[in-house]
């Protein structure tokens, strides 16, 4: 099968076996970091929220990791809190497997 002359549609691998789909990263928010940045500037979870336009029920969501902020949001959080490394704010979680491999510095 061919998909030539289509110019959406990706070509189609005829080798008959199935590629491995890659899964993406979830990116969380690193709550401990949020808590702490909140207690310096003196606001709360529900101001924080307001702050960035979201509803107080997402935001809970974010800090209790049951969502991961999309990338506007993920912005959106940093320019509110003054943050500027994107790894205080924020987790990077691999599936297993996927991610980049780690060494223990043993050997």
């Amino acid at each position: 099968m061919s998909n030539q002359g289509i110019p959406w549609c990706p070509p189609v691998e005829e080798t008959g076996e199935m590629k491995r789909r890659r899964i993406a990263p979830r990116v969380k928010l690193n709550r401990d970091a949020v808590w702490e940045l909140l207690d310096q500037l003196g606001i709360s979870q529900n101001e924080m929220a307001r702050l960035c336009g979201l509803s107080s029920g997402y935001f809970s969501q974010l800090m209790n990791g049951t969502k991961c902020p999309s990338p506007k949001v993920r912005r959106k959080l940093q320019q509110v809190l003054g943050v500027t490394d994107f790894d205080r704010l924020f987790i990077i979680e691999w599936p297993s497997g996927d991610g980049p491999q780690t060494t223990s510095g043993v050997g």
